[in-house]
């Protein structure tokens, strides 16, 4: 299965083919505040041979349903790495209308409150 992963990869680059993967973040990462790249389920070998990771944060059981992306992974461009945006959707209708950088402990707080509402 490693080899796989990789002999496709090195296919998509060669081929200039972009590959886009999501993988589903294991269920033990709900004890921690947000997922990262480390919670994706299964072999370690698809993070370690993604040149960019995103991770999508969104807490659900906020009125304002905050939507955060996390940049965890970016290969190609170091200033990207580890950057976090914020989502800005119409609520009524659900759709999303642009997006504002914060700062990881910005992303942060909104799980901080869920844990002291417990």
């Amino acid at each position: 299965r490693q080899m796989c992963i990789r002999d496709r990869s090195h296919l998509a680059q060669k081929l200039d083919i972009p590959v886009i993967l999501v993988c589903h973040t294991e269920k033990a990462f709900r004890n921690k505040s947000t997922a990262s790249g480390e919670d994706v389920r299964g072999n370690a070998t698809v993070v370690n041979t993604a040149s960019i990771i995103y991770v999508i944060n969104t807490r659900l059981d906020h009125p304002e349903k905050p939507t955060f992306i996390l940049i965890d992974k970016s290969r190609y461009h170091s200033k990207a790495h580890k950057a976090v945006y914020r989502l800005q959707y119409d609520t009524k209708d659900g759709v999303f209308y642009s997006d504002q950088r914060a700062s990881f402990e910005q992303m942060q707080e909104y799980w901080k409150v869920k844990k002291e509402r417990r």
